[in-house]
């Protein structure tokens, strides 16, 4: 299919009659001249807004075309974000929630990277979190890169900010290597963050902020008690596990698993492992612990051999050593 737009805008449209105004009126007032589509999704929310998002397109009147679809039953962010993935037009897409807005020059700053970067896959820009001061980008990062194993790393590694929300994305890439996002799950972009790294060829980063991110505290990631945040994490783990069976590991696609055991640890402590696939292996198990022991730093020393072990037993996981480890142990 031809891309009849530059860039498809997918926006979910679930219990957000308070802010989706202000978020069409900071997209209609971009500063960006090319070709633009907003597709608005019901979500089935029950709220007022589906009828003020309806009410703001017809009094519209610029070079922005708006479509509105509406779901038979909920289906959450993700099944939104798919919905809007297969009926988007543009070249590329960009994710913005109902709840959170764009700065006047967001867009523009932007496509500025793709005019300068011609066909680069992703575009990743600065926030600005609601009562947060504080950059989130890193700016010791390049502007550009097709370095695809710093891409890899520093996205296994969560260094780059896992959202899906506030970068540009090349819709042919997403189509290509059906990278829809996991319907039923809270924490989607986490796991969509280790999925899509496998397939960027080239990344760019604005240092500028081009969105404003809204701490919504009656959503449900500030209202989740720490069992539920623990199974979510592990749900996330053994997805990704499962995927290392019937894939090439790379060692620093392990940094990922470790960081996702680190969070399960600070939920639920070592009881929310019990739900993990590799509960029962001692390597996996002695690198969790060990990093919680090298984030302390007491021993000098003793943080040498940890870091050379834990070397070893990565090599170890990446030569497919640690399937026999698990059918020894269960």
């Amino acid at each position: 299919m031809k891309d009849q737009y530059d860039i498809s805008i997918i926006i979910p449209m679930y219990k957000v009659q308070d802010f989706i105004v202000e978020t069409l009126e900071s997209l209609v007032n971009q500063s960006l001249q090319c070709k633009i589509e907003c597709i608005l999704i019901d979500d089935c929310g029950n709220d007022n807004s589906v009828s003020l998002a309806t009410q703001f397109v017809d009094d519209y009147d610029g070079s922005i075309d708006f479509r509105i679809i509406h779901h038979k039953e909920n289906r959450g962010l993700s099944g939104v974000r798919n919905t809007g993935i297969i009926h988007a037009k543009g070249l590329y897409l960009f994710f913005l929630d109902g709840d959170d807005k764009l700065f006047p020059d967001s867009l523009y700053k932007l496509w500025q990277l793709v005019i300068l970067y011609p066909n680069v896959d992703l575009i990743k820009g600065d926030f600005v979190v609601e009562g947060i001061s504080n950059s989130i980008l890193n700016k010791s990062f390049p502007s550009y890169t097709d370095d695809t194993i710093w891409i890899r790393k520093n996205m296994c590694n969560l260094s780059i900010p896992e959202s899906a929300c506030n970068c540009l994305v090349q819709r042919k890439l997403i189509i290509d290597n059906h990278l829809f996002f996991k319907e039923g799950w809270i924490q989607e972009d986490t796991l969509w963050t280790f999925k899509i790294q496998r397939h960027l060829r080239s990344i760019a980063f604005c240092f500028e902020p081009t969105y404003f991110y809204r701490t919504n505290q009656n959503g449900i990631m500030h209202t989740m008690d720490k069992e539920k945040e623990a199974k979510v994490y592990a749900l996330i783990y053994n997805e990704v596990y499962n995927d290392m069976h019937a894939n090439k590991i790379e060692r620093f696609e392990l940094r990922y698993l470790e960081i996702i055991a680190e969070r399960i640890y600070n939920a639920m402590g070592k009881k929310g492992w019990d739900n993990l696939d590799t509960s029962n292996n001692p390597i996996f198990c002695f690198l969790f612990i060990s990093n919680q022991y090298l984030c302390q730093r007491k021993n000098r020393f003793l943080c040498v051999f940890l870091r050379l072990c834990r070397s070893l037993f990565r090599s170890i996981l990446c030569n497919r050593m640690f399937f026999c480890l698990n059918s020894h142990n269960s």
